[in-house]
């Protein structure tokens, strides 16, 4: 396969054609962009402010010998609790260490089921935004992440998922199934 870049911005242009070319995986082609590219509600800001455009072809022609190892994913990463669902979760601005990086809660929403949480999972190789949700369903009350955007469910994930519940137990939720990988109970 081939991957096409059309960009208005010279110095990342250059940038991604230095970057193909230094791994030797790639034949990079520059040449006028597809019609199409040019439709694209982006082009159509950049001819209107008098911008130029740059486009590259890069097509696959080696395998690298030492790539980066797949990401593991996991089931989603869940806990089911019992109790009452909290008015309020206080959670705001809340730094979770990690075994291998961080997770900041960043910001709580009341939704008509629960709450959203939204999360940011930093690890080595991997940055994620995520919604975890603190919701009410058949079992008792749900935490855990929310399908919204399809996150990678990695292992910091899963930690962040058992942080979060481990915050819930103090105001009065108590774990019944644990699906973090975390040991919860």
């Amino acid at each position: 396969g081939a991957l096409l870049l059309t960009t208005d911005h010279e110095e990342y242009f250059g940038f991604a054609l230095e970057e193909a070319e230094r791994t030797g995986l790639y034949r990079i082609e520059v040449r006028p962009p597809p019609e199409t590219h040019l439709r694209t509600k982006y082009a159509l800001k950049w001819e209107a402010a008098g911008r130029g455009f740059f486009h590259a072809v890069f097509t696959k022609v080696a395998e690298d010998p030492s790539p980066w190892p797949p990401i593991r994913r996991y089931p989603v990463a869940h806990a089911l609790l019992e109790g009452d669902l909290p008015e309020s979760l206080p959670l705001r601005k809340t730094p979770v260490p990690l075994r291998e990086g961080v997770a900041v809660f960043l910001e709580v929403a009341r939704g008509e089921e629960g709450a959203y949480v939204l999360t940011r999972v930093e690890e080595e190789d991997l940055v994620q935004e995520l919604l975890l949700e603190v919701r009410r369903s058949g079992g008792g009350v749900y935490a855990g992440v929310s399908r919204f955007g399809s996150p990678l469910i990695t292992d910091g994930v899963r930690q962040a998922v058992a942080a979060l519940v481990r915050l819930l137990e103090p105001l009065g939720l108590r774990v019944v199934q644990d699906h973090t990988g975390e040991g919860l109970r």
